[in-house]
C-alpha cells in the first residue's frame, strides 16, 4: 500500500497492516502557510501508546543541525509527540534515538546517496516497537553502490593516468568515487 500524507495538521492515524497486526501511523504534509506548528495539533490521548509518527523535519541543535527551509523542531517537541516511535525524514545520515535526548525518534538516513557529498553507509531502519518501551532500532544496509570520498595531492604526479591510479589505491573498489584534487599539478588536468 502507498499512503501520501498531505494534511498539514495531525488527524486520525492511518492503519497499516503488519505481520504483528494493525499499526496506527500518524503523519503530516508540512505546509507552513496552513500550519506553522503541527506538533501542537497532535492528538492527546490517555490510551496505551503504540502508534508511529512520520515527520519530515530538521531537529534544531542536534549534532547534525544546519538549518534549512523544512519543518524545524526543537528537541523537546519530539517528547511532546506521545507515540512509541517517531520516524524522522530530512537528514540523510542515520541518527539513532540516542541522538535525540531520549526521544523515541531516529533518522534512517537516505536509502542511496543523493549527491557526491553523501559518502558512507546508506540504508533503512528496521524498528521493533512495543507499548511503553524504547524502540529497538537496527540500521540495515540498502546494498546500493556507496559514494567514497578522498583527497589526492597531484603535486608529485606526472599525468592523468597517475591521478586515476592514485584514486584506485585510495578508494574502495565498487564505490562511486568523489575525489578532491589538491596541490600544484605539473601537467594540464
Amino acid at each position: 500500500s502507498l499512503y501520501i500524507l498531505v494534511r498539514p495538521r495531525f488527524a486520525a492515524p492511518i492503519t497499516v497492516e503488519t505481520d504483528s497486526g494493525a499499526l496506527p501511523v500518524y503523519g503530516i504534509g508540512y505546509d507552513p502557510a496552513e500550519c506553522r506548528d503541527p506538533v501542537a495539533t497532535f492528538p492527546r490521548t490517555d490510551a496505551p501508546r503504540v502508534p508511529v509518527t512520520l515527520v519530515h523535519a530538521l531537529v534544531r541543535d542536534a549534532d547534525h543541525w544546519q538549518g534549512g527551509s523544512s519543518l524545524v523542531l526543537a528537541p523537546r517537541a519530539l517528547h511532546e509527540i506521545a507515540v512509541d516511535y517517531i520516524a524522522l525524514g530530512d537528514h540523510h545520515r542515520p541518527r539513532p534515538p540516542e541522538a535525540f535526548d531520549g526521544a523515541p525518534a531516529c533518522y534512517p538516513g537516505s536509502f542511496a546517496a543523493t549527491d557526491l557529498t553523501e559518502a558512507g553507509p546508506r540504508g533503512y531502519m528496521l524498528v521493533d516497537v512495543e507499548p511503553g518501551l524504547p524502540p529497538r532500532v537496527q540500521h540495515r544496509d540498502s546494498g546500493v553502490t556507496p559514494v567514497a570520498m578522498g583527497e589526492i595531492d597531484v603535486s608529485g604526479l606526472i599525468d592523468d593516468v597517475t591521478v586515476a591510479e592514485a584514486a584506485v589505491e585510495l578508494l574502495p573498489a565498487g564505490a562511486i568515487p568523489a575525489v578532491r584534487l589538491v596541490g600544484e599539478p605539473t601537467f594540464p588536468l
